[in-house]
């Protein structure tokens, strides 16, 4: 088994020398458990979060969100626009 390659990529910044000196000894099997338990954890959630947002990257999707951007965008009014509007109605002088 593989051990040190999966809890230094689950925890950034781990060396070899850090996990020798944590599981070595009295009860070191059992935080390595632990660990284990938890880096897999954390495998599952990125690989859940990458599956869901391979959904959002295709290109038809992509432009079809932008053009409905562009869409919403120009159904704002304009300031030129908003202040003919105000004048026609005689708010504004």
């Amino acid at each position: 088994m593989r051990v040190a390659p999966s809890l230094c990529q689950a925890y950034k910044g781990v060396t070899a020398s850090d996990l020798y000196e944590r599981y070595h000894g009295a009860g070191g099997q059992s935080r390595l458990e632990l660990d284990l338990a938890v880096a897999s954890e954390m495998a599952d959630q990125v690989n859940e979060a990458v599956s869901e947002a391979k959904g959002k990257r295709d290109a038809k999707g992509m432009v079809s969100r932008r053009n409905q951007r562009r869409q919403a965008a120009a159904q704002v009014v304009s300031d030129d626009e908003a202040l003919q509007l105000l004048n026609d109605a005689g708010i504004i002088d």
